[in-house]
């Protein structure tokens, strides 16, 4: 098994944490686009979640669990992408 680098775990769950606050600054309303509110990263994994709520119309247990297979896929594909860019 191959160690997992430290560096490179941050910076996936740094660009994990902009890429949610992007969604979120992107569907919030004008007058708090550029607040704490429309900037919050909470607000994209609840997105995520709501996305999964609305066109599957799960149970909540099972919604909540493929929102975080989603949320777990999109970080390892960001950790694996920072890692070749990195250590070539």
């Amino acid at each position: 098994m191959k160690k997992i680098d430290k560096l490179i775990v941050f910076l996936s769950f740094i660009s994990l944490t902009v890429i949610f606050s992007l969604m979120s600054l992107v569907a919030a309303p004008s007058p708090i686009r550029y607040t704490w509110k429309g900037i919050n990263p909470l607000n994209g994994i609840e997105g995520v979640y709501s996305m999964f709520e609305k066109y599957l119309g799960l149970a909540p247990w099972l919604t909540g669990i493929l929102s975080g297979i989603l949320i777990l896929l999109v970080w390892w594909r960001l950790y694996t992408m920072i890692k070749r860019f990195i250590r070539k």
